[in-house]
């Protein structure tokens, strides 16, 4: 659940920037739009977009395995 947690909020700290004009067009005009593809960015909000919801389920699966091992552990 930790793994998970730390991704999504990595994630989700990146999940605005793609889609930020004025940060893009200020990009374009750097030496970063030699090594980034800065014009598809919409496709990287969407690979985002689609990390974020596998993590969220990875993170409410462990959330819930731990809870039902802890359920069994206290019934008698």
């Amino acid at each position: 659940a930790r793994g998970c947690a730390n991704a999504l909020k990595l994630n989700c700290a990146f999940i605005l920037v793609p889609v930020l004009r004025n940060f893009l067009s200020f990009l374009r005009g750097t030496w970063i739009n030699n090594f980034l593809p800065i014009d598809k960015n919409i496709v990287f909000h969407k690979y985002i977009g689609a990390l974020i919801m596998f993590l969220a389920t990875g993170h409410m699966l462990a959330h819930y395995t731990n809870y039902n091992k802890v359920r069994k552990r206290r019934c008698f």
